[in-house]
């Protein structure tokens, strides 16, 4: 609990959102703002101007439900970021430090600091801290641009081949999700393929993507280096690149699905079962894109290649097999069935 909050107190005395902080509520002495990290950058060697030697920097990004904002640690504070977890961590800063500087264009940038009479909370625990953390679960939910496919759930090969295979339309499936959220079910829908932008993705070099530091990457290539944190990020197929797709009794739209890897294999490339040799081929693969074999192999298409692919696959009819991930709340692809 903070320092100064008896559990008889209906509020924080002095707490306002980050956005009234920003505005005007840095003039008051004893303002508090209450944020969650966003992202933690790299710890930086600042040469000082007045003096000899160098001062380590962290800049921090910090969000509520109102604003983000960059909070600027200075020094020996740098070491206390070092176990913040993005998206996680809560802070509760009392009596910060807030410098306003012009741009360039005319507008000004506020940077948030700790200073001599500052004091920081770490995870606090309090009603509004609590507030804050479910909301943060649902912007983090609803900001992803990749949903990351859940291992280790379902047996794949049993439900894709298997004895019971349940055909569901998309109602159904809403229906079921309705009335129990918690319920983990899986079966198959039989869906047409209204919109492709494979090559669309490709030309806004947004093909494959992922999340670090609460900042999206985008690539045209599989990897890419987060600008935040510095790491080298694996990325995925951008699940934007298959738009909406209908059957009889509904629609999913784009980005809404989780696809896993096999499943983005199968639906470009179809199956993989050996055909018979004749005099003009050399034993192919029956369904199998002559272009490559992996998602991979997809990014290093060009456009011609792309757009070719987008001409097969518009308007076609695909069976998928899912399973319903209550956590994520999505629809997890595990196979596609031409």
């Amino acid at each position: 609990m903070p320092l100064g909050l008896c559990p008889s107190d209906d509020g924080l005395q002095g707490l306002m959102t980050l956005k009234s902080f920003l505005n005007s509520g840095y003039d008051m002495g004893d303002g508090k703002i209450l944020v969650c990290v966003r992202s933690v950058g790299p710890r930086k060697a600042i040469q000082l101007k007045k003096r000899e030697g160098t001062v380590d920097l962290i800049e921090v990004g910090i969000f509520d439900d109102t604003a983000t904002c960059v909070l600027k640690l200075w020094g020996d504070k740098v070491f206390s970021a070092k176990t913040w977890v993005p998206n996680q961590t809560i802070l509760l800063i009392s009596t910060p430090t807030c410098r306003i500087s012009d741009r360039p264009d005319g507008s000004s940038s506020a940077d948030i600091g700790v200073g001599y009479n500052s004091m920081v909370d770490i995870d606090p625990i309090f009603p509004e801290a609590d507030w804050l953390r479910k909301k943060v679960k649902e912007m983090s939910r609803k900001e992803r641009v990749l949903t990351p496919f859940p291992k280790g759930i379902w047996d794949v090969e049993a439900i894709v081949n298997g004895p019971v295979r349940e055909l569901f339309t998309l109602s159904e499936v809403d229906d079921l999700v309705r009335q129990d959220p918690s319920r983990d079910f899986t079966g198959k829908i039989n869906v047409v393929i209204l919109e492709m932008n494979l090559l669309q993705q490709w030309f806004r070099s947004t093909i494959c993507c992922c999340d670090c530091c609460n900042v999206p990457i985008y690539s045209k290539r599989t990897t890419a280096i987060c600008k935040t944190c510095g790491t080298v990020r694996q990325l995925g197929l951008n699940p934007r690149v298959v738009g909406n797709m209908v059957d009889e009794s509904g629609s999913v739209a784009a980005g809404k699905l989780a696809w896993s890897d096999d499943a983005w294999t199968q639906l470009f490339y179809g199956p993989q079962t050996k055909t018979e040799k004749s005099d003009t081929d050399d034993g192919d693969y029956a369904g199998a894109n002559l272009f490559g074999q992996t998602c991979e192999d997809l990014t290093a298409l060009d456009s011609n290649s792309l757009r070719d692919i987008e001409d097969r696959m518009l308007f076609a009819r695909v069976t998928l097999t899912f399973g319903w991930f209550p956590p994520l709340e999505r629809m997890c692809i595990l196979g596609v069935e031409w």
